[in-house]
């Protein structure tokens, strides 16, 4: 038997109300991954601030504990929305100068939020989400006029070798991750001048030693690009290429006939 959507939902608070439930101190520090999504999130924000006048309106979708959240608002008005009430709670308690919601993605959103953003970030929160047509299609509803929305994302190229030994433990209810291919043709026709490229390739030289990735991460060969000083340029080849362990999407709500602006 199929699970319902209520299930689902029941399912999912239940597991990052115990996830988000565990004592965060304030001032949590993100780890180097959270790190590195940041400064990609941070530089196409940055990018679509350029030039414009007063404060953004961001949306951070699936908000966790809040540190996002916090940085953004160095842009302007942020509003974080998460599914998980003690997610939200302790989100609360540690950035009080950032609102914070608690709502899930089959709310009437716009009606809930009562107002679009200038900018949607959702970071790593598409791959938990089983509706993730209509998931797309709120985060873009949710956009102004040229509004740009930011999203990050495993790469379903990796999925198989990734949760292997160990780091079954690592995962969560659900964990569809979605390809380069598939995320593009889950968002043709609601944005505009869409973009999508990988990040973080040192992930790969750790996967599972079998297949693509002991191809990618063999010591031979990395034993040979650092005696050449070749490691930084390797992994910005394989980025490039596609091999990634995240995904960077960004795209931008088509601006109403005479409006103009920066969009970066």
């Amino acid at each position: 038997m199929s699970e319902t959507y209520e299930e689902y939902l029941s399912r999912s608070k239940a597991y990052y109300n115990e996830r988000f439930g565990e004592k965060r101190q304030k001032g949590y520090v993100p780890h180097e991954e959270e790190r590195l999504r940041w400064s990609h999130i941070d530089t196409a924000v940055a990018a679509f601030a350029d030039g414009r006048e007063g404060p953004l309106r961001i949306l951070d979708f699936g908000c966790g504990s809040g540190w996002m959240s916090h940085l953004l608002a160095g842009y302007g008005q942020v509003t974080g929305v998460d599914l998980s009430n003690d997610a939200i709670t302790r989100a609360k308690d540690h950035y009080p100068g950032v609102e914070f919601l608690c709502v899930d993605a089959s709310q009437d959103l716009g009606h809930v939020l009562g107002r679009k953003f200038d900018v949607v970030v959702s970071s790593e929160v598409l791959e938990h989400v089983i509706k993730q047509d209509e998931y797309l299609v709120n985060m873009a509803a949710l956009l102004t006029d040229g509004g740009k929305l930011v999203l990050t994302t495993p790469n379903g190229r990796w999925k198989r070798h990734f949760y292997l030994g160990d780091r079954k433990a690592w995962m969560q209810p659900y964990e569809l991750w979605m390809t380069t291919g598939e995320l593009q043709m889950a968002t043709a026709g609601l944005l505009e001048r869409t973009a999508v490229y990988s990040f973080n390739a040192g992930w790969v030289i750790d996967l599972p030693s079998f297949g693509l990735p002991h191809l990618l991460g063999s010591r031979l060969l990395h034993a040979g690009i650092r005696v050449l000083g070749m490691k930084d340029a390797y992994l910005r080849f394989l980025e490039r290429r596609g091999f990634g362990i995240n995904l960077m999407f960004t795209g931008y709500r088509k601006p109403a006939s005479g409006i103009n602006g920066n969009t970066q």
